[in-house]
């Protein structure tokens, strides 16, 4: 449809950018090069969890390599997505913590805010 022709990428592509993406790309699966959507100098795609901590570091490695000219960087990870699935260093590592929920968790009065935060029925 042509809408991949005008993003953030494209704009900073375009005013003299580095752009690099890594990790989940919407709901496709371009693999290599070959699939990188335009304005994306970088392009490494995964649909992946376990490669979630590599491609942490492929970003950080990049960031770092920089020189100095701007740069736009997107790190999309696949987690947290269902089913979860850690890394296998990560299993277990919070399991005995508790995590408190805010205020606005599971809040019965939506009134104050977008339709799309209404629960669901």
């Amino acid at each position: 449809m042509g809408l991949g022709r005008s993003t953030v990428a494209t704009w900073l592509d375009a005013a003299g950018y580095d752009t690099a993406f890594f990790g989940k790309f919407l709901n496709g699966n371009e693999t290599g090069r070959e699939g990188a959507p335009p304005g994306w100098d970088r392009w490494v795609p995964s649909y992946y969890p376990w490669q979630d901590p590599a491609l942490g570091t492929a970003a950080a490695r990049w960031i770092d390599n920089r020189g100095d000219r701007p740069f736009f960087a997107a790190l999309w990870l696949r987690n947290p997505h269902v089913p979860y699935e850690p890394h296998p260093r990560f299993v277990g590592t919070h399991q005995d913590e508790t995590f408190p929920l805010p205020p606005s968790y599971d809040e019965e009065d939506v009134s104050d805010k977008p339709p799309s935060c209404a629960p669901r029925p």
